[in-house]
């Protein structure tokens, strides 16, 4: 075993996932290398787990009390599992930050080793006008700090991902102040005005009004909630058009329920007053 070895390969390995048993407990998150046919791989700790036989399947106290002093004095019992997912080959990693995975898996019984800050620093970290510093690492707190590109994430289309409340509306405003901060402009439409408060250099907020003049029955109903297709507007913002004078239809709350013509009873009102169309300006 050598000195920096904190686990084996063991069953079953792919090149983009691999079990390990190791000699010390592994945060989940926190990174490994692997040496492969192609060279070192960077992977991520994705789970790990705590096995034990002799306290396996026991159901009373008693006996699992006798099973943990048993198993306190067998190291072997004590079972330390983990699985990983790769995330590319280091040399990619540094040099272009590509994510490349190796088309070898390694093999049953390779050594699992720990990864230093100073490799994830040359991975994640970067300086320079372009780049721009977004937050830490996960598991390695401020002593690996992430940088993007501004240029290459402002030049491809961008996705952010992530479950609700997991940050991405936050990482979303961080980065329009990066981008303020370098100068750039960044247009955000904002429909839960969650930016208007934002403090950053040259924020400026621009309310959008439409016209309701400009628009048709159909046009306008589908912006206040209402569906031709019978499908209710959302509960609490219920407002329809009402044939108060013909040809000047006006804007009802929910309680002015009475006498009410929804959109989507559109066509049946047109064919009880004849077939007339709908009306179409607001004054």
């Amino acid at each position: 075993m050598s000195e920096d070895e904190i686990g084996i390969v063991i069953g079953e390995s792919r090149p983009e996932r691999i079990h390990f048993v190791a000699n010390r407990p592994i945060r989940v998150g926190d990174y490994v290398i692997v040496e492969t046919a192609d060279g070192p791989v960077l992977y991520m700790v994705e789970g790990f787990k705590n096995l034990s036989e002799l306290l396996g399947g026991v159901m009373d106290y008693q006996t699992a009390d006798e099973a943990r002093r048993a198993s306190a004095r067998n190291p072997r019992d004590r079972i330390k599992v983990g699985v990983a997912k790769a995330l590319g080959l280091v040399r990619h990693l540094v040099e272009d930050g590509r994510r490349i995975f190796p088309t070898i898996a390694p093999e049953p019984g390779t050594s699992v080793k720990p990864v230093d800050n100073d490799l994830l620093k040359r991975i994640y970290g970067s300086s320079g006008r372009e780049w721009a510093e977004i937050g830490c690492l996960l598991r390695r707190g401020e002593g690996v700090r992430i940088s993007i590109n501004v240029n290459k994430v402002a030049s491809r289309h961008l996705a952010i991902l992530a479950a609700t409340g997991k940050g991405k509306s936050n990482f979303l405003a961080l980065l329009a102040k990066r981008i303020a901060e370098r100068h750039g402009t960044m247009i955000i439409f904002d429909y839960h005005g969650e930016y208007v408060n934002m403090r950053m250099p040259g924020l400026r907020v621009t309310v959008p009004k439409v016209n309701p003049r400009l628009l048709d029955a159909e046009e306008l109903a589908d912006m206040i909630g209402g569906h031709e297709r019978g499908v209710p507007p959302e509960s609490g913002s219920r407002q329809r058009l009402h044939g108060g004078r013909p040809g000047r239809p006006r804007l009802l709350g929910g309680a002015e329920a009475g006498a009410e013509c929804c959109c989507d009873r559109r066509r049946q009102c047109q064919r009880q007053a004849g077939g007339a169309k709908a009306p179409t300006d607001i004054g």
